[in-house]
């Protein structure tokens, strides 16, 4: 993390032996990772709150987000990347899908209008039938862009479309991101090393390492 973040929370069901200083919280073991994932941005103990899904990678400073929040706006996320994939091959249509939003990466302030946004959320992926749920599908972000973006939870909040180059940068984009430049300008990458390799024909940890400067 490089020190640029503030104390993080992390929720798990998994005995391990802390690595960094954090609020470590438990959950029973066995709960669907995509239902746990509202529950637990839920229970957000802080005042402002970066969420970010286990596969993204900070690559420079966030503070800019808490600053944002701290002009008011109590929910910030970034649109998922337009692309196809059809029999594994990869076409990005644009940086920005018209409508759907990436639920990797959520900033948000605690307030009454937050809490009943999470409760809509989770109140509508509750009952989902957890054999049918897949990345992608009946997952949580399909379940947001599906039944939470258009309801007045939503509406009532005072929220910001994040710059997807900058704050999401999905491994679908990634190739196209390396290409024209647009990567120098990311913070937050989001991407598994089988993502990048079979998408983008990228391995993550050389990127990573010889690239950024990072040593993973």
């Amino acid at each position: 993390m490089r020190g640029c973040l503030p104390i993080p929370a992390i929720y798990t069901d998994q005995d391990f032996e802390h690595a960094c200083p954090a609020n470590y919280v438990a959950v029973e073991p066995g709960l669907n990772p995509f239902k746990l994932k509202i529950w637990a941005m839920a229970r957000s103990p802080y005042e402002k709150t970066l969420f970010l899904d286990t596969d993204t990678w900070i690559l420079k400073s966030v503070e800019p987000i808490f600053a944002l929040l701290d002009e008011g706006y109590e929910w910030c996320i970034a649109p998922r990347p337009d692309f196809t994939l059809v029999n594994g091959a990869l076409t990005l249509l644009a940086y920005q899908h018209a409508t759907d939003d990436n639920t990797g990466v959520i900033a948000f302030r605690k307030s009454p209008a937050v809490s009943r946004l999470f409760d809509r959320w989770h109140s509508a992926i509750c009952n989902q039938d957890e054999t049918q749920i897949l990345p992608g599908t009946y997952c949580d972000q399909w379940y947001f862009n599906a039944k939470v973006k258009g309801s007045p939870e939503y509406s009532a909040l005072r929220k910001l479309t994040l710059n997807p180059k900058e704050w999401n940068l999905r491994s679908f984009a990634l190739r196209k991101a390396i290409a024209d430049g647009a990567i120098a300008e990311t913070r937050i990458l989001h991407t598994r090393p089988y993502e990048s390799r079979a998408y983008c024909q990228i391995e993550l940890f050389s990127l990573l390492n010889s690239r950024l400067g990072f040593t993973v």
